[in-house]
């Protein structure tokens, strides 16, 4: 027998998330992204072990959400500085086994 769920609860994003989705997708960081990965398309982490590998991913040093308002939140995602150039593997280490 189906039925149809009606007034399904809708799944609540936090406002964090909304900010940091808004940033990401923003015109400003993938341009700044894909210079940051232009100037240094080698991960910078393999490259300290003398490892040579493509970085594909770009990692915030700060993390922006770390700002205590949102101009100083925008002040660290788009600071050119404030990123660097990782491959996937050490992108995961960096975010999942922390």
């Amino acid at each position: 027998m189906a039925y149809i769920l009606l007034n399904k609860p809708k799944k609540k994003i936090s406002i964090p998330k909304i900010e940091a989705g808004r940033i990401y997708n923003s015109p400003i960081y993938k341009g700044l992204r894909l210079r940051k990965l232009a100037e240094n398309p080698l991960c910078e982490r393999c490259e300290a072990k003398d490892i040579t590998r493509a970085a594909i991913e770009t990692h915030h040093r700060i993390p922006f959400m770390l700002g205590t308002s949102h101009n100083a939140r925008l002040k660290l995602a788009f600071d050119f500085y404030n990123l660097e150039s990782l491959c996937i593997e050490c992108h995961h280490l960096e975010h999942f086994n922390n």
